[in-house]
């Protein structure tokens, strides 16, 4: 059996509590410790540390008369000193938070490619918003959402052919033109996926597969609460599978395809959201003309991944998800047509939970631990 040294148990734990302080407004190192399972003294200790790094705020609590003793304090992370920036290339969309997830800023380019040209003026229009909306914070890090997946080693996106950014460094294009952060990158999947700690590192699930459907499609199995990538990075991507006629779920199912299939010109969220409220009927007849082939899709990846749970994170699902996945789910079944086969269970992740800004600075809070503790 594997064992933990005193060094990663101390990184276990000051993820755990940010995480939590991450979730909760306030809580005071007894809540904190009841809530983590951690002995008072460790997280005191914990505490300690985050607010020597300028990143938590206090405030009393206030008593009843007859309590005896110091006045409590409530413990926040705090977002006036540091700051974390996301920026999704494929929408050309970034977010400026503080370290206590506050909005800073936040902007996009319209666009029809994304090539590196696009990308390097988008850039420079987003560089000195950005510099302004820190106003003397310090920029603990940066993640970059890639819509294919992401080859560390080179720095570049993996199936150039499917990317107008083939080719290309993005760190390093980054490093050029944004400034010398520290970069995070990552396709938008596996940052998602990491926004929900229940399954990273608190999963009973043996084999979950995590499925994320919005501006690009992506997958991802989580094993035990363990990400799983393979040897190009792309384990569960389904994004890359194609149908008998050749075309690729990720053109069929991505939240351009749906609005196209609305007969909208704007896939935005706004565009959605209205489209439902003026037209609910016909807004729900294509969302499950949708669940057909998201059914036809997931047939293939149930056969040959088997896992105990299915996770769909369905950005357009609002405001029928109910209905939605119960159809994928009689679909599948009649797709695989084998009594003896049992089916996984299935759940939709609430659509206003924004999963990629979440996961992705989850995983810059987890880098940012790395360093502290290092």
């Amino acid at each position: 059996m594997k064992t933990l040294d005193q060094s990663s148990i101390r990184k276990q734990n000051l993820r755990q509590l940010l995480a939590l302080l991450s979730s909760t407004p306030a809580m005071t190192r007894h809540a904190l410790a009841e809530a983590t399972g951690l002995s008072l003294m460790t997280v005191t200790n914990l505490v300690d540390l985050l607010k020597a790094q300028g990143v938590l705020t206090f405030s009393p609590v206030e008593r009843q008369e007859r309590v005896v003793g110091r006045k409590a304090e409530n413990v926040s992370l705090c977002g006036t000193e540091h700051a974390w920036l996301v920026v999704d290339i494929a929408s050309l969309h970034f977010t400026l938070l503080g370290f206590d997830m506050s909005l800073l800023a936040e902007g996009s380019m319209d666009a029809t490619c994304c090539d590196v040209d696009t990308l390097i003026r988008f850039i420079h229009d987003m560089r000195p918003r950005v510099e302004q909306a820190l106003d003397g914070r310090s920029l603990l890090g940066v993640a970059l959402i890639t819509s294919r997946p992401y080859e560390g080693e080179s720095d570049t996106i993996r199936f150039p052919q499917l990317s107008p950014l083939s080719g290309v460094r993005i760190k390093e294009l980054f490093r050029t033109h944004l400034g010398d952060y520290a970069y995070l990158a990552e396709q938008g999947v596996k940052y998602a996926v990491r926004s929900f700690s229940v399954l990273l590192g608190h999963s009973d699930s043996e084999l979950l597969y995590y499925l994320y459907m919005g501006k690009g499609l992506g997958g991802a199995l989580v094993h035990y609460g363990s990400l799983l990538f393979g040897y190009n990075n792309a384990t569960g991507n389904v994004g890359l599978l194609t149908t008998p006629n050749g075309v690729s779920y990720d053109q069929l199912l991505s939240t351009g395809a749906f609005a196209a299939a609305l007969g909208l010109s704007s896939s935005s969220d706004e565009a959605l959201e209205e489209c439902a409220a003026a037209q609910p009927e016909l807004y729900r007849q294509t969302l499950m003309r949708f669940s057909q082939l998201t059914a036809e899709m997931l047939a293939a990846v149930v056969t040959l991944t088997d896992p105990n749970s299915v996770l769909i994170d369905c950005r357009y699902a609002l405001p029928f998800e109910e209905e939605y996945l119960q159809n994928v789910r009689q679909a599948l079944m009649q797709r695989l047509n084998d009594s003896a086969r049992k089916l996984p269970s299935f759940s939709m992740v609430p659509t206003y939970t924004n999963t990629l800004l979440h996961g992705a600075v989850r995983a810059l809070q987890l880098d940012w631990i790395e360093k502290i503790l290092a």
